[in-house]
């Protein structure tokens, strides 16, 4: 095993006392060839020892009251109706900070262009193309041979040139 997967098995079963007695006796087998993660065990074993000589105490009574009552609050606060969240909603769009506001608009910006060129493309596309069909209409129309399969050859290239 590597440092790391001993580290995160020191930091978890080991100093609990849940691992396997294999499971044990590799990780001994480590400590005494790794100087690291001995140091590293010792560390883990000296906050353990902190930790457990600490008192608990007892959270103020007022500290309670106040979570109590910002739960209450945020509760109300869901179930208000939509219209005051849409009102909410507003008021902090437009009071939101400059730097919200400018993203939001260019971003708006941006899609209003997009779009809009989208648009003038698509638009130029069709026009071509119905242009293109008159063109082939009238070029059909003219065509001073009855036998259009022998003379369709000749006919497009005396057209395009």
């Amino acid at each position: 095993m590597i440092c790391d997967d001993i580290r995160d098995i020191l930091k978890g079963d080991f100093l609990d006392g849940q691992l396997s007695l294999e499971e044990r006796e590799v990780v001994l087998r480590h400590l005494t060839q790794c100087p690291a993660c001995q140091a590293f065990e010792k560390t883990l074993q000296i906050q353990r020892r902190v930790f457990q000589q600490a008192k608990r105490q007892d959270v103020p009574r007022n500290l309670w009251e106040n979570i109590q009552r910002e739960i209450i609050a945020k509760e109300l606060k869901e179930k208000d109706g939509i219209g005051n969240r849409m009102v909410r909603w507003g008021k902090e769009f437009l009071f939101a900070p400059k730097p919200v506001f400018t993203l939001g608009s260019t971003f708006a910006a941006i899609i209003f262009l997009v779009t809009i060129i989208a648009g003038v493309t698509m638009h130029k596309k069709q026009m071509s193309r119905s242009g293109n069909t008159a063109i082939l209409a009238s070029y059909n129309v003219n065509l001073e041979s009855t036998d259009i399969l022998s003379n369709l050859g000749t006919d497009i290239e005396k057209f395009f040139l």
